[in-house]
């Protein structure tokens, strides 16, 4: 029988911060906190209470993450973001026309998304994933984080404009605005990294171009 792998702490984080964002931010912007300091068991349901938005938010951060890349909300991703352009990772004249090459050389004759996601696929069949894993988790992590403080930015926001201001507009819309770009900003980062290291995972199995030269026989 198949055992579920169980979430690694850091992706626990990526649920239960971004969670406690969005509760700290509409239910403390609404009400305050009027009640002694909670105890271990109540410690235990907020965390679950953060667990379950943050998965909500989850949810929301996938739709809305082609949007950090220029284009409409879809839960589709492409390989190709933050690969190729002026702030891509391969940014020379020509890059694009050779890895689309390479990669379709080493997959026979796939376009580029397929041969893309056949070498992720490879990769993980053969155990070679573990940086893959680190950044992908970092990939989560700060999509999360980046739709949570923005869409704590809009709660404050109204929750100002309707006369509840426990969380007053003025500090915290500009924090949650900083935050939400630097957190954009990681996130684009890490998914950069993510596409050069299968790119270049790639371009180190492929076999060496033939210099022309052979080497000697071992005598028998």
């Amino acid at each position: 029988m198949s055992q579920v792998n169980p979430y690694s702490p850091y992706e626990y984080l990526s649920f239960i911060l971004p969670g406690g964002v969005l509760l700290f931010a509409s239910f403390y912007g609404y009400n305050g906190w009027h009640w002694k300091e909670p105890g271990g068991t109540a410690l235990v349901g907020i965390l679950a209470a953060c667990f379950l938005v943050g998965h909500a938010n989850a949810a929301v951060a996938q739709y809305g993450q082609p949007l950090l890349w220029g284009q409409r909300p879809s839960n589709r991703s492409s390989s190709e973001w933050g690969m190729f352009g002026p702030r891509g990772t391969f940014t020379a004249v020509g890059d694009r026309e050779r890895i689309e090459h390479e990669l379709s050389a080493a997959y026979s004759g796939l376009p580029l998304q397929e041969a893309f996601a056949a070498a992720l696929a490879d990769m993980r069949r053969n155990g070679n994933d573990g940086f893959l894993n680190i950044l992908n988790a970092q990939i989560g992590l700060y999509r999360n984080l980046t739709s949570a403080t923005f869409l704590a930015t809009v709660v404050v926001v109204y929750y100002d404009l309707s006369s509840h201001q426990h969380l007053p507009a003025l500090p915290w819309v500009p924090i949650f605005l900083t935050v939400t770009v630097l957190f954009a900003n990681r996130y684009r980062h890490f998914w950069r990294r993510f596409g050069a290291h299968v790119v270049n995972t790639v371009r180190s199995a492929a076999p060496k171009p033939d210099d022309g030269c052979q080497e000697p026989e071992m005598p028998s």
